[in-house]
């Protein structure tokens, strides 16, 4: 089971690397 925090983590940096490749 994975926890929240990772999913949540997983989640930021997901969106962190599409707000760069769509600026």
């Amino acid at each position: 089971m994975f926890n929240q925090t990772f999913q949540l983590e997983a989640i930021l940096a997901l969106y962190r690397i599409r707000s760069t490749n769509f600026p």
